[in-house]
């Protein structure tokens, strides 16, 4: 029998599909040049009303996809088309006309397959590149895009297109495999993510089950490379597409082959290669036992982590799931007693990996390197490091700090290692726990009363710092050339007292303190406050040209001569804000501060140079500016109730009493004893505050 030509093989699988072509060519048009005729009406719109509106970097997202949410919105089009195109491809290839046709055909099945992959690439690829061209042509008919632009927008479609290759190319093999439409869909999506499942499973018994490991050596960025199409949400790179490009590679030797390997080319069982259905039925009664198990202990249990209700639903999923893959599989319930030894293998196995979680017996959760080990340790307390009593950042501060403040003072090292070796014994659980009680305003008023009459003010009790917890994360070089990670959840006093210790170390100032890591750009505004006149004055003084610099570097110098207990024991008097640029709001102009550094009594030089600018922080204002202070204990506000408001008579006597600390987050986790204070100026401006008490 003569075979049948290609061109009509490929004219044959167009034909039968060419819904498909259709329903791209619809999608694509509202996609790409509906949406930039809607976007650019609306540009016009805005514009006649004086509203602002971005047209060019919109038009362009609707091409690039930089966006988050249009990158998966973009990943969900290409999935489902990839999908889309092999279950079509599938559903064809299987009908009693069609089978009856490639039989008669004489074709290899390797062709066969080649020729029908590619007829399901072309109903796809082309309506894509037509309206993609045709959007692009209208954008820049509109003034929208520009020669240059054009060619990004080209190598970006063109990404696109290898993106819905490799995902069709994989889909398609898992059609190949399976024997029914239904299955073959599920093994597209078993290819899609079970890889990415079992890593991200991995990660979520590991930070379940080792909560001092911070890190486990898989990243999420990993898991996503792990599936040719979950990959395809990262941002395009000259790399990833060169990563996509060896999936398609690998997927379509392995769909050739599967395809000549077929044992037979009619639907009805659910794998055509049946051994490989033991291998996905371990692999997902595994991963899904063990998903299910965390899952529904974390609905019901909540934050907590419960064993006996790990072991109920691990049960119940080791159970369910593989009968519920025999029905699918054999469509018969007498398929689930010849499953039955698989689920024997299953059962014991997910059973072990719970047990060698929670037992450890590698000690990876509880390892401390001792003393003699180690080089050097670098602490930090959740976000935030040991220079947040000296100030505050953002984009104004160089670098990642974890890695890079080390100590290698012995008292430290070995403080360090006591504190983590009876953390690591100890379950994480981070919490805050109010003490503030005192709720009644009657009983509020009795105690205010009773202080004024002693001529004092009454500040109630203000949190038990052994009632709350804060994450410390460890970081040990050690001898060897090894790191170290561990987090644990340590009371602010134990942090406090790790921290003390750390910065006795001059060398550990240096690297750590703030002022030496800022990053002064050109046109960045530094303007100096000092306290307290900045309640009564709003006025700032600003710093410019080479005087910035000078005064980093006398901040920075002042600030290595002090310890964290130091600055405990200290009075912030001043800050010195950082600020990029000038915004409008809708209420009005302001800077966007992303960096502050304080200012203390101890800093002679930097007060010193302020002096020689004209700046003086002078502690005389005027009270009668003042319209109202409220105060309350920092973490235990609970409405006006539980506020002290002060008659205006008690100001000079409120000021009097307080220590101004460093308003930073970080502070009120330092700081015992320390109140939050909500001072309202006559002007209508208003200030926080927060202090603790003169000793």
């Amino acid at each position: 029998m003569k075979p049948v030509s290609t061109k009509k093989l490929l004219f044959a699988n167009l034909k039968s599909r060419i819904w498909l072509f259709l329903l791209i060519l619809i999608a694509g048009f509202f996609i790409y040049p509906v949406n930039v005729l809607l976007t650019f009406q609306q540009y016009r719109a805005s514009r006649s009303t004086g509203d602002s509106f971005a047209l060019i970097p919109d038009i362009h997202d609707i091409f690039l996809c930089q966006q988050t949410g249009n990158r998966i919105f973009l990943t969900i089009i290409i999935v489902v088309a990839a999908f889309a195109a092999a279950a079509a491809e599938f559903n064809y290839l299987h009908k009693v006309e069609a089978v009856d046709f490639w039989n008669a055909a004489a074709v290899p099945r390797r062709k066969m397959t080649l020729v029908s992959w590619c007829a399901g690439a072309l109903l796809v690829i082309v309506p894509f590149a037509i309206t993609y061209v045709t959007g692009a042509a209208i954008a820049a008919g509109i003034g929208a895009i520009n020669g240059a632009w054009f060619g990004t927008a080209l190598v970006r479609g063109l990404y696109d297109i290898l993106l819905f290759l490799t995902a069709y190319t994989f889909t398609s093999l898992a059609q190949m495999i399976a024997g029914r439409t239904f299955i073959g869909v599920c093994m597209g999506a078993y290819f899609a993510v079970i890889a990415p499942v079992f890593v991200a499973l991995y990660m979520w018994l590991a930070d379940v089950f080792f909560p001092h490991v911070p890190d486990t050596g898989i990243t999420y960025s990993m898991v996503g490379q792990m599936s040719p199409i979950l990959f395809s949400a990262v941002v395009m790179t000259l790399g990833r597409a060169f990563k996509l490009l060896a999936y398609l590679c690998g997927g379509m030797i392995l769909l050739l082959i599967a395809a000549e390997k077929r044992p037979a080319e009619s639907a009805g069982s659910a794998f055509s290669f049946r051994f490989l259905y033991p291998l996905v039925k371990i692999s997902v009664t595994i991963a899904g036992a063990l998903g299910f198990a965390m899952l529904g202990t974390s609905l019901f249990v909540g934050s907590s982590f419960s064993k006996p209700w790990y072991f109920f639903f691990l049960l119940i999923g080791g159970i369910l799931i593989p009968v519920i893959l025999d029905l699918v599989f054999y469509m018969d319930w007498r398929g689930v007693k010849k499953g039955l030894k698989l689920d024997l293998i299953c059962l014991p196995v997910i059973v072990v990996v719970s047990i060698l979680f929670m037992m450890d017996p590698l000690h990876v959760d509880t390892y401390v390197p001792a003393d003699n080990e180690v080089k050097s340790v670098g602490i930090s307390g959740g976000a935030y490091m040991d220079w947040s009593l000296q100030g505050s950042s953002d984009a104004a501060v160089e670098d990642d700090p974890q890695e890079k403040f080390q100590s290698e003072n012995e008292k430290f090292i070995h403080l360090t290692g006591t504190k983590a070796r009876a953390a690591a014994k100890e379950p994480v659980d981070v919490y805050t726990q109010d003490t503030y009680v005192v709720t009644d305003t009657a009983e509020l008023a009795e105690k205010q009363d009773l202080a004024a009459a002693q001529g004092e003010l009454y500040f109630p009790e203000s949190s038990d710092e052994d009632t709350s917890s804060i994450w410390v994360n460890v970081c040990w070089k050690l001898k060897s050339g090894k790191t170290v990670r561990r987090e644990y959840a340590m009371t602010p006093a134990e942090y406090r007292e790790l921290l003390t210790a750390a910065t006795e170390d001059a060398d550990y100032r240096k690297a750590s303190y703030l002022a030496g890591r800022f990053n002064i750009k050109e046109g960045t505004k530094v303007e100096v406050y000092s306290y307290p006149d900045y309640l009564t004055q709003t006025v700032s003084t600003p710093v410019n040209g080479a005087a910035r610099y000078t005064l980093l570097e006398c901040i920075q110098e002042d600030s290595e001569g002090m310890s964290l207990a130091d600055y405990l024991n200290s009075e912030c008097i001043g800050t010195v804000d950082f600020s990029n640029e000038t915004i409008q709001y809708e209420w009005g102009s302001g800077d966007i501060v992303y960096g502050t550094l304080n200012i203390y009594p101890e800093y002679t030089k930097t007060l010193a140079f302020l002096e020689t600018l004209g700046i003086e922080f002078n502690k005389e204002f005027d009270y009668s500016t003042i319209r109202r202070i409220s105060y309350f204990p920092v973490g235990n506000y609970q409405g006006d109730d539980a506020m002290i408001t002060l008659n205006p008579d008690q100001y000079e006597l409120f000021f009097a009493s307080i220590k101004p600390v460093a308003s930073t987050a970080a502070a009120e986790s330092f700081l015992p004893e320390s109140y939050e204070a909500y001072v309202d100026l006559k002007d209508g401006s208003s200030v926080n505050l927060t202090f603790t008490l003169r000793k």
